[in-house]
């Protein structure tokens, strides 16, 4: 049985707490997971050219984002996009992996 890694909550930022769904990449097995399928691209209308990428969900369906700006100073961040905000939540993917909690922890 498989339970979602936890996104713990940052009560500094208000980030509520939050349950990794699913996270794409590259060469996947499926065309579905691949990392910049055209749906990932065109989440945000101004994203032309593409400014952030969606690589992955949370079980309360918020947007995990890649800043894929070269020319931006905040390259290679992670973002939890919720409906309403944007959190911070690491510096690059090794950090997001290593923030990520084993549900009996969290």
């Amino acid at each position: 049985m498989f339970d979602e890694p936890v996104i713990p909550a940052n009560p500094d930022e208000s980030r509520p707490s939050d349950k990794l769904k699913y996270i794409n990449g590259i060469n996947a097995n499926h065309m579905s997971a691949e990392v910049c399928c055209p749906r990932d691209l065109a989440i945000f209308d101004d994203n032309d050219p593409p400014q952030i990428i969606n690589i992955g969900q949370t079980v309360m369906g918020s947007f995990i984002l890649l800043v894929v700006d070269p020319e931006g100073e905040d390259y290679g961040i992670i973002i939890l996009r919720t409906f309403t905000e944007s959190f911070f939540l690491a510096s690059d993917l090794d950090e997001f992996f290593g923030m990520l909690q084993h549900p009996d922890v969290a």
